[in-house]
């Protein structure tokens, strides 16, 4: 629905026409890195305590109205000065690449959340990651 919204009022064509090209392909990738630092402050003002799941929903339906209404459009727009034939050559190849870096790199900030989660968290949280022995008395980092 705020896809539509967007598209048809033309706000979305305002956006990208007054930020440009770069801003507007970037504005993803800030979507997404607000949305990151905003689940480390739950965590952290929380108490440890996992977010909402409204939290999520909600930074998930942000990201695809801006996909969707905003940078789809213009990521399109790049391809416009292309031949037919090398845009149909070069396009699924960059399209598959660009899928993959995004997955790895969702991966990667999700296992640099957990490692900054780790070094920053308090030393009580940190019992999770010992294995203790019993019969010696002694503590061993997993």
């Amino acid at each position: 629905m705020a896809v539509f919204a967007l598209q048809a009022s033309g706000l979305g064509a305002r956006i990208a026409h007054r930020c440009g090209q770069k801003i507007t392909l970037s504005l993803m990738p800030i979507a997404r890195v607000i949305g990151v630092l905003m689940l480390v402050a739950w965590h952290f003002i929380g108490g440890g305590n996992p977010p909402n799941l409204i939290l999520f929903l909600m930074l998930d339906e942000c990201t695809r109205v801006i996909n969707s209404a905003i940078a789809k459009p213009v990521r399109e727009n790049l391809w416009r000065g292309l031949s037919n034939e090398a845009r149909y050559e070069a396009k699924p190849i960059v399209d598959t690449l660009a899928n993959r870096w995004g997955s790895g790199s969702a991966a990667f900030m999700v296992s640099l959340v957990d490692r900054m989660i780790v070094v920053f968290s308090s030393s009580s949280s940190m019992d999770v990651f010992v294995n203790v022995d019993e019969s010696s008395n002694t503590k061993t980092l997993l």
